[in-house]
């Protein structure tokens, strides 16, 4: 890959940080939900009735 060609903008900020954070936010809020549905509602738990 070559230099950026003249008058690009090449500085991630402000939006680079922004995107990861908000992408950050939503990996966190899936893996929160997830949770929910195996521990709250045991979705995808295989229960034996020898328990």
């Amino acid at each position: 890959m070559g230099p950026a060609p003249a008058g690009a903008d090449i500085t991630p900020l402000p939006w680079g940080l922004f995107l990861s954070l908000l992408a950050a936010f939503f990996v966190g809020l899936a893996g929160w939900h997830g949770g929910k549905l195996v521990f709250e509602h045991q979705i995808g738990l295989m229960l034996s009735s020898d328990d």
